[in-house]
């Protein structure tokens, strides 16, 4: 149940409601995610909680590389979370 100031909704109303968004998705969500938030989430700041998971370090610094959320959410200010 929800207390008396809080509310539900789907992830376009959040990004439009908030100032600040965080998101915090399984890594592999993140793409079709930001590429569906962009326009919405222009000129906010997003805190991106989402943090990819490989045993192979090598791997996993190309995977950031290649997978930075500031290239599907362009226009938003993002800083890494957690």
């Amino acid at each position: 149940m929800l207390g008396p100031l809080a509310s539900g909704g789907t992830a376009q109303e959040a990004a439009a409601f908030g100032e600040v968004v965080l998101i915090s998705v399984p890594y592999r969500a993140l793409e079709a995610l930001g590429q569906a938030l962009q326009a919405v989430l222009a000129g906010k700041i997003v805190l991106d909680a989402c943090n990819p998971y490989q045993p192979d370090t090598a791997a996993l610094i190309r995977e950031i590389e290649a997978c930075s959320a500031t290239i599907w959410m362009e226009g938003a200010t993002i800083r890494k979370a957690l």
